[in-house]
């Protein structure tokens, strides 16, 4: 059996990507396709760790992240931060690659589920922490779940454990539990809530959100989004501001 990815010594390194080789014995050939998707939706903070294992002989190869390498040459970045395994044999790389690919061909919480399976550090931190706090992302409607995986990474890479923590729980002690709470739109909104606004007082919009109730919260957001034409994060946001300072004493209320 297999260790996980987390059973293997590593470390976090910059390297020059023209250095990362490719085994064909078990990668897939290059999709086009996939990389210019890559390219041009290119985003720094949700390209994910790329994955590679080095060798008795130094040399460096990708068990995941070809596609994400192949789009940052293109992008003309020469240097990268790549997760370096050390200790893996063939058979290793080739048992993680295959994981980590049945979970690509999913959904963002089943491949999230893989990456657990293969011991992504960054997705076991994550689960960690969620662990900690009653939930858990999968596929399912049950309570404390959470489906929306990438959008957890996202905050998760951007501002950091804390906020991520604060995040669900600031949703689960005002909107509740259930799985219809944590969408994409709440929780990047609510992230981006708690940054902005570090002097807000918790237990007035925990109070105002869940007078306010998930409906409501939602049908207000798209208002906003179609009024204005500003993104739903960012509609989010200034909805959660306007339900913050809804009889708020003005002196307290938060810039809107």
């Amino acid at each position: 059996m297999m260790k996980k990815l987390n059973d293997f010594p590593s470390r976090t390194e910059k390297v020059v990507i023209n250095q990362l080789g490719v085994d064909e014995t078990y990668q897939r050939p290059v999709s086009k396709a996939k990389v210019n998707k890559i390219v041009k939706n290119f985003n720094p903070i949700g390209m994910g760790p790329i994955l590679v294992s080095e060798r008795e002989d130094g040399s460096l190869w990708i068990f995941d992240g070809q596609h994400r390498v192949e789009a940052l040459k293109i992008l003309g970045e020469l240097v990268w931060e790549v997760t370096i395994y050390s200790g893996m044999t063939l058979k290793d790389e080739a048992t993680a690659f295959r994981l980590l690919q049945e979970g690509s061909k999913a959904n963002a919480a089943e491949r999230y589920v893989s990456e657990l399976a293969a011991g992504v550090k960054e997705t076991i931190a994550i689960e960690n922490l969620l662990n900690q706090n009653g939930f858990t992302v999968k596929r399912g409607s049950s309570k404390y779940t959470i489906q929306a995986a990438d959008t957890v990474k996202e905050i998760y890479r951007k501002y950091g454990p804390k906020n991520l923590k604060d995040t669900v729980c600031l949703i689960r002690d005002s909107l509740g539990t259930q799985q219809k709470n944590y969408i994409a739109v709440v929780l990047l909104g609510v992230s981006e809530f708690i940054e902005q606004y570090p002097e807000h007082d918790r237990k007035w919009i925990v109070r105002k959100l869940n007078e306010e109730g998930l409906n409501s919260f939602k049908y207000k957001i798209e208002d906003y989004h179609r009024s204005t034409g500003k993104t739903k994060k960012v509609a989010t946001v200034k909805t959660l501001v306007r339900i913050y300072n809804h009889n708020k004493t003005k002196r307290l209320q938060l810039a809107d």
